[in-house]
């Protein structure tokens, strides 16, 4: 019945976050609750099939309860407080049970389950909203000042923002961004938050975005209207305060719709964009020498004879280091050039070294190194974001295949559970029987840096026949 108290073990998570307990077969969704808490809960909807509660008071705690970081983790996350291994047993449960359940694949399984490499400040933008109606917490006293926030939505709620401090899930720095614009905008009145519901005021988002890989960040400070001598000291402030800015920029939208996105923006400092490096197509344009020469240093190279394909950068690289030398331009196999006597060093292209190694030279200079960088506009509207968010997912997509391993081989019954404890994956592997009594075909795709460290213990634990298939793309 709504509104009655009720005692409750959670047993699990349900999609979405809510802890699931059950009262005589009944299904009971309970908000902020964890798996292994013993609660006193009040029904606030009942329905034919479940009902929903909230939690008044707990009884005794879940042994994988942790200690959250996050001083409002009840409000957006709610599940700061349940260990990491917790929360991934739970995830992978929501997801077999969604293709068994739904999808009718009754024996599905996870083969591997990649954790995230940082549980904290890993997200590499965030968005903060400026408003003049800040959600008041019930810890807070009768009569406290509600009149500015900049921080994140309150669920379900457009006009209220809950003002953060300290956000985990962002760069460090972000914090530090927040606290100096905040300080900046209470000390100046003409820098007032826009207020949705009578569309008066002036700024409306921080836009906070890193490249991760680069180091790369980009300030964006989303405005009502054009008025970059009314920005001026809060621009001012976080160019001041923060080096590490690669660009700073003002977005404007004058529209009624409460978005990030406007229709005209200005460089205020920087670069127009940032880059991300996308980990792969790395490599260097060196100088190297036959392995047995001696060299000590950049003015062994004058006099040289230097066979290239790349003769523009090669010059401007020795005139910078006061290099004489003859260059001798050749279009492809540039390495062979020192064995066949037409050359004293090349300068080329180096990924990993493997054709200088077999032609016997050795890497003596790196002119510049190179690879792969993404680079977006921060006017893509959200129809070009979306697919610059599947390029960047079927990169990695592939990249995440490279550096993984599908595995068979052959194993004993009655050693398939010590194989599957030494290999290197998360989730059992998939066992399939074979023809032959007492055997079985083991699955699974691993690290092939992993791999290739237990493979002597596979093979001691009975394992035969073991075939490594490279992996083209893995969708996780």
């Amino acid at each position: 019945m709504r509104g009655s108290e009720i005692e409750l073990v959670i047993e699990s998570l349900a999609y979405g976050g809510m802890g699931l307990a059950r009262k005589h077969n009944f299904v009971i969704f309970v908000k902020y609750a964890i798996p292994g808490q013993k609660v006193i809960a009040r029904i606030y909807k009942k329905r034919k099939g479940y009902a929903e509660a909230h939690v008044l008071k707990v009884l005794s705690e879940s042994p994988d309860a942790t200690n959250a970081s996050c001083g409002h983790y009840w409000i957006c996350s709610k599940l700061q407080n349940l260990s990491y291994k917790r929360q991934i047993d739970e995830k992978v449960s929501q997801v077999e049970d969604a293709f068994r359940r739904i999808g009718g694949l009754s024996n599905f399984t996870l083969e591997k389950v990649r954790e995230a490499e940082s549980i904290y400040h890993y997200r590499n933008k965030m968005e903060f909203t400026f408003s003049p109606n800040r959600w008041v917490l019930d810890s807070e006293p009768e009569g406290v000042d509600r009149s500015f926030a900049l921080g994140l939505h309150i669920p379900g709620r457009f006009d209220k923002i809950l003002d953060i401090n300290n956000c985990y899930i962002q760069p460090e720095i972000g914090n530090r961004i927040l606290s100096v614009t905040r300080d900046v905008c209470l000390s100046n009145r003409e820098l007032r938050p826009y207020d949705p519901k009578s569309h008066i005021g002036f700024l409306r988002f921080l836009m906070l975005r890193y490249g991760m890989n680069t180091q790369d960040l980009m300030v964006n400070i989303v405005t009502a209207y054009h008025d970059i001598d009314k920005l001026t000291p809060l621009t001012d402030a976080l160019l001041k305060e923060f080096s590490e800015i690669t660009s700073l920029v003002n977005n404007v939208n004058t529209r009624k719709a409460d978005v990030a996105f406007g229709e005209s923006d200005t460089l205020l400092y920087g670069e127009p964009s940032i880059k991300e490096k996308l980990g792969f197509s790395k490599c260097r344009v060196s100088i190297a020498i036959p392995k047995d020469d001696i060299y000590k240093g950049i003015k062994s190279l004058t006099g040289m004879k230097i066979a290239t394909s790349y003769p523009n950068t090669v010059k401007r690289f020795l005139a910078e280091k006061g290099i004489e030398a003859e260059l001798h331009i050749i279009n492809g196999s540039v390495e062979i050039a020192p064995n066949i006597g037409l050359s004293d060093a090349i300068c080329d292209i180096i990924s990993s070294g493997s054709t200088l190694f077999k032609n016997n030279l050795k890497e003596v200079e790196v002119l510049f190194k190179s690879e792969a960088v993404l680079a977006s506009s921060i006017t893509l509207d959200g129809e070009k974001n979306d697919i610059l968010k599947k390029l960047q997912f079927r990169i990695q997509s592939v990249l995440k295949g490279r550096q993984s391993k599908y595995i068979l081989m052959n194993v004993p019954n009655e050693s398939i559970d010590k194989i599957s404890s030494i290999l290197p994956v998360l989730k059992s592997p998939t066992v399939l029987p074979l023809a032959e009594p007492g055997w079985s075909s083991l699955h699974s795709v691993v690290n092939e840096g992993k791999f290739w460290e237990v493979i002597d213990e596979l093979k001691a634990a009975g394992a035969q026949d073991i075939l490594v298939c490279p992996v083209e793309k893995m969708v996780l």
